[in-house]
């Protein structure tokens, strides 16, 4: 319950009294599972996933035509290692810094009543706004997003970043390196924020993963 009100704080989720399916009969049910974060208790600071591969063969994810979506290309993150390298060798006395964006996407209005699940001890409905992890079109979704983002910051330049440089993106999260000259850093974050709020809107930006 804790993290599903931490998402329906930040307008991810739609937390509502179970009676009202009496009225929307067509929101799609799948059940809720949690899995451990960390080396804390499930039960109270566990993650809550959409299990929307059940039941098999006629889950959510059975019926998502995933030949329809994009390809997903990803670069391997070993390039992040070897950027890392390449700054250390480009500025011998410079700190290089690493810095990581979380964003969020969300799910189309038209079918967000697909993603709906019961909490039955609290008497709740619970309908996921945000492309949820446990759903099979959720990568292609969020390379999507990313592609968009990557675009715009990619074309943020300034004295010590120019038009082209290292712009890494892994499913939900955008990786920066950046050498610590003058504001380069805080350059490259105001950056990397403003294509994420632009393509996406101001709730796309995981503030607690964002470093």
């Amino acid at each position: 319950m804790k993290n599903i009100r931490k998402e329906q704080d930040r307008w991810r989720c739609f937390v509502l009294e179970l009676d009202i399916l009496d009225i929307w009969p067509e929101v799609r049910i799948s059940p809720f599972g949690v899995v451990d974060k960390g080396n804390t208790d499930p039960l109270v600071n566990g993650q809550a996933i959409h299990d929307l591969s059940f039941p098999d063969g006629a889950s959510i994810n059975d019926a998502t035509d995933t030949a329809s979506l994009c390809q997903l290309m990803f670069q391997p993150c070993d390039a992040i290692a070897r950027e890392i390298m390449c700054q250390q060798d480009l500025h011998p006395d410079t700190d290089v810094l690493l810095q990581a964006g979380d964003r969020h996407v969300g799910t189309h209005s038209r079918s967000a009543y697909l993603f709906g699940g019961r909490l039955e001890a609290a008497n709740a409905l619970v309908i996921d706004t945000s492309a949820a992890f446990g759903w099979s079109g959720s990568p292609a979704s969020y390379d999507v997003g990313g592609g968009a983002i990557a675009y715009l910051h990619d074309r943020s330049v300034n004295v010590a970043r120019g038009a082209g440089t290292f712009n890494y993106v892994w499913v939900d999260d955008h990786i920066n390196v950046a050498a610590d000259i003058g504001s380069n850093c805080a350059d490259v974050e105001q950056s990397l924020r403003l294509a994420m709020t632009t393509a996406l809107g101001h709730g796309a930006i995981n503030e607690d993963k964002s470093t």
